[in-house]
């Protein structure tokens, strides 16, 4: 037999074919060699079919930048040539465009002569061949004896910068490890205040500074007035410089409703906002009645503190005569609201966890975050007060006040609520202040740190930590590194920059800025690439600071939305309504009600008439540098530099992003406004998404529908959104009497028509029968004392040892948000969740034998808001009877809602709870509100 044939034999053939190779030497090879011989149309098909499926990828590739290039086309024609502010663009926007300039045309040498293969590294300039040859090989001399040396020596002098704060960053974040590891924290020297005895408790001034801020004044007058403090030992401070005449009334009529409540309010206008904030401040101290009083509270008018505020900070001051400032934590009501405000929540999370409390800790000192801060007055009048030379007072009188001696402590795990700005122009604005003011403070503070008494090690750190290392190195280097040297080198290999510099020691840097946000940590690489795209503001600002340049100077107002926390469903609806001026008028009018309600409508159209459609806009400086960096990677693909043409197309990429202000919030022209709330159709939820707003549920204002409103079905007065007939009703009683009957009936029949344009919600679930039905034959107004019958309950428990001495704590409040009921009940020995249950069981029984109808219940306890809903199980027989109690209270509302809130947004049901444990088992204790003191 032949050694390479193969002996095919049969066993059984019905079952099994064996196949035997008599030459296992060569005959597997000869084998497998046929078998790849006979490969070649198998792999032809599957190189056919890679390309059918590499070409069905081209259509796809093509419409998505076809859609992309026409997202940009639009941006771009719609953006205002001259909308972006001239300050912020000046000699270093034209700087930037003359160095775009410079790298495309060394691009197209580069490419002509790396295609042409010109490699004259070698060659004798006499023997060139031609006048193009010789100019290039003479650059490239040039460029290796004169310019490589000079950029190299300015990266070195960059890296250097950039490892010394590298450093600095490190040793805080270690600080911060020790803290967390040994538990250090400020603690209160001495025996607390006495609560029965109100007179031990100093004399606070509470101070909130706004301007022109109509979202947000209500939110930050209503926390300050209720911060849990004897009311004859503080006085709250408007200090309102608007120069709006609607916003000015608002405020007052808000000071002067707290006022009828008996908090002690004042609102103060200034007619000349000189000094701007610091103007203001420094106003209001130089009052005669403040030298009553010991402490100073500032509150911006976006923050809401907590009632207990006063009680966790101004204790600190206790025994500790040179403590000057207390200063909270800020915590973010919008911190997921997009990605901007996700990665500004990145930095201030380390600003607050690192910066500020290791300072604290160790050294007593660190910059004044300007609000969410008590200060003791005699500290602000030593240290001279407020001053109106920087845009930045805060650190002014931080540094002042340290450099006379006083202390700082800061408490972390004391948060005051605020919130973030989510556009990208308002950030920006707000970014060039925080740093354009530190240059100027620092060259006005040199000579007086110089000269001061304080410790050398006091002045080093001020002088070289606190003002040029975190204040000017950091956007320094970061700018002319990443966004100029970079780039540049690209252009001139002789001056690479290595990799660690470029990738490895700024994603170290990164994480260890994240980690006080664990939870951000999938926006690593968008927040390191985000953070270099800023420095050209940081950057810019620090030049104006420094230089006195005009931009430094000016003052611009933070934007703000007006958001709270999305579990106060109230606060919510509230904050929509007031988004037309006609409303916002008839809400507490005073006895001129009518003629000023007049007066709006009359200047409505003139004010309609220089509105403004929002727009984003474009920055042109962020463009021109993210040509720059694409221009520069594109050079890099010639050099096969990997990590280098990776990181200059991602940031190129990401400051084109921000040039066309596609990061934060967007302009749109949706004709609907849209709540999360309540829970519509299919169909409703597809027209929502249809407009961009999807992954929510929804409660729709009826009045911006048009011609879709048969979608949504029957809409139903929403039983909570009730502020708005009761503020109608006043309207008659508050306001003058009109001069004659023709008047009298006008008024009346204004005012019932402005009632037809109230908005309604959504509320119930939609009736698909009613699909294509009209929505004005459903819009009924229901009388005023119908919305009487909705109320919100807060509820809450507290055991001393759980199981151990319990009680169980309501707040019963009517539906415009005033407190109705304060209930109590002593529950005897329980543990916590039986007393939470007893708690919301009280609240439920109570707004029941009032006549309420509507409810809305919330409380921090996720387990008794989980079973009362029926989706968790109760796993003992105690906890089952409570639980089947609580639903047979529910189903005798006509609706019902509840919902988990955090612990610190139900502090007053968890007060009267441990007031509770002082009861009797049984004993039920009942504070009633004198304002509606019968609940109906």
């Amino acid at each position: 037999m032949a050694p390479n044939s193969v002996v095919v034999t049969l066993e059984k053939a019905e079952n099994i074919s064996l196949i035997e190779v008599n030459d296992p030497s060569g005959g597997r090879s000869k084998f497998q060699e046929k078998q790849r011989s006979a490969s070649p149309k198998q792999f032809t098909w599957l190189l056919l079919l890679k390309a059918h499926r590499a070409a069905a990828c081209i259509p796809w590739l093509a419409t998505s930048l076809f859609t992309v290039f026409g997202l940009v086309k639009k941006r771009i024609a719609s953006s205002d040539q001259n909308e972006e502010d001239p300050r912020y663009k000046g000699r270093l926007y034209v700087f930037i465009k003359v160095f775009l300039a410079v790298s495309l045309i060394a691009l197209v040498v580069e490419v002509f002569a790396y295609y042409n293969e010109w490699d004259l590294s070698a060659v004798n300039p006499w023997e060139v061949p031609n006048l193009v040859q010789w100019c290039y090989m003479s650059w490239l001399s040039f460029r290796v004896e004169y310019v490589a040396p000079m950029i190299v020596t300015l990266s070195k002098f960059c890296i250097v910068l950039f490892m010394i704060q590298s450093a600095d960053r490190l040793v805080q974040c270690l600080g911060c490890f020790w803290v967390k590891l040994t538990r250090m924290k400020p603690v209160v020297e001495g025996e607390p205040f006495d609560i029965e005895d109100g007179s031990s408790f100093p004399m606070v001034l509470v101070q909130i500074p706004m301007c022109n801020e109509k979202e947000v004044f209500e939110q930050s007058i209503g926390a300050a007035c209720q911060l849990d403090w004897p009311k004859d030992r503080f006085l709250v401070q408007v200090l309102d410089d608007s120069d709006d005449e609607l916003c000015q009334r608002l405020i007052r009529e808000e000071v002067m409703l707290w006022k009828e409540k008996g908090v002690n309010i004042i609102y103060r206008h200034r007619f000349d906002r000189t000094g701007y904030k610091a103007g203001n401040l420094k106003s209001a101290m130089s009052c005669e009645y403040v030298k009553d009083y010991e402490f100073v509270t500032i509150l911006d008018a976006d923050f809401q503190p907590n009632p207990d505020f006063l009680k966790l900070t101004v204790p600190h001051f206790k025994g500790k005569p040179d403590l000057g400032l207390v200063q909270a934590r800020w915590s973010f009501v919008n911190k997921d609201e997009n990605l901007l405000t996700r990665l500004q929540n990145i930095n201030l999370c380390f600003h607050f966890e690192v910066e500020q409390q290791v300072n604290g800790l160790f050294i007593n000192f660190f910059g004044f975050n300007g609000t969410a801060g008590v200060w003791r007055i005699q500290a602000l009048e030593e240290s001279g007060g407020w001053l109106e030379r920087t845009t930045v007072e805060d650190m002014d009188i931080a540094v002042r006040a340290h450099l006379h001696g006083w202390k700082f402590i800061f408490l972390n795990d004391v948060r005051v609520l605020c919130e973030l700005p989510e556009s990208y122009e308002a950030y920006k604005k707000q970014q060039h202040r925080w740093h354009s003011g530190p240059m100027q403070l620092f060259r006005l503070c040199l000579p007086q740190i110089l000269s001061s008494k304080v410790s050398y090690c006091k002045k080093a750190n001020l002088i070289f930590l606190f003002f040029l290392l975190r204040k000017l190195v950091l956007p320094f280097y970061s700018f002319t590194l990443f966004c100029i040297i970079l780039p540049l080198t690209m252009f001139i290999p002789e001056a690479e920059l290595p990799a660690w510099v470029i990738c490895y020691v700024p994603i170290v840097m990164s994480i260890l800025n994240i980690l006080p946000a664990p939870k951000s940590f999938p926006f690593l690489m968008p927040y390191l690439l985000f953070e270099n795209t800023m420095s050209v503001t940081k950057f810019n600002a620090m030049i104006s600071g420094l230089f006195q340049l005009g931009s430094a100077y000016e003052w611009v107002v933070t934007k703000k939305t007006g958001r709270a926390s999305e579990s106060d469903l109230l606060s919510l609806v509230e904050r929509e309504s007031k988004n037309q001026n006609e409303e916002k008028i008839q809400r507490r009018l005073s006895e001129s009600g009518l003629e000023m309600l007049e007066k709006m409508s009359s200047e409505q159209p003139a004010a309609a008439m220089k509105s403004k459609k929002k727009t984003n806009k474009i920055y042109r400086k962020e463009l021109a540098l993210a040509f720059l960096l694409l221009t520069a990677a594109a050079r890099s693909l010639l050099s096969a530099q990997g990590i280098h043409f990776y990181y200059l197309l991602f940031q190129g990429l990401t400051f084109l992003v921000v040039g066309l202000d596609l990061i934060g919030e967007q302009a749109n022209d949706t004709s609907i406004s849209v709540f999360k709330g309540y829970g519509l159709s299919k169909e409703a939820g597809d027209f929502l998404s249809s407009h961009g707003l999807k992954n929510a549920i929804y409660c729709i204002d009826s009045s911006d529908m048009q011609d879709d409103q048969a979608l949504f079905g029957q809409l139903l007065t929403c039983p909570f959104r009730v502020k708005f007939w009761t503020e109608k009703a006043e309207l008659f009683q508050m306001c003058q009497e009109p001069n004659s009957s023709k008047d009298k009936s006008a008024s009346k029949k204004h005012v019932e028509k402005r009632s037809q344009e109230l908005v309604v919600s959504s509320s119930f679930p939609v009736n698909p029968q009613l699909k294509d039905a009209k929505l004005d034959n459903f819009l009924q107004v229901p009388p005023v004392s119908s919305y009487c019958s909705s109320c919100i309950l807060e509820f809450d428990g507290a055991s001393k040892g759980n199981p151990g001495q319990a009680g169980a704590g309501a707040i019963l409040r009517s539906a415009d948000g005033n407190m109705v009921f304060r209930l109590r009940e002593g529950v005897g020995i329980a543990t916590n969740n039986v007393a939470e249950y007893r708690g919301c069981i009280l609240g439920l029984r109570y707004a029941l034998t009032k006549g309420y109808k509507h409810i809305c219940v919330r409380g921090d306890s996720k387990l008794v808001c989980m079973q009362v809903q029926g989706l968790w199980r109760t796993k003992t027989q105690n906890m089952t009877e409570l639980c089947k109690i609580a639903k047979e209270l529910k189903n005798q509302f006509l609706s019902f809602q509840i919902m988990h809130i955090e612990r610190e947004s139900n502090t007053e049901a968890d007060a009267q709870a441990n007031c509770g444990v002082h009861l009797k088992m049984g004993e039920i204790q009942v504070d009633c509100d004198m304002r509606n003191p019968n609940g109906v």
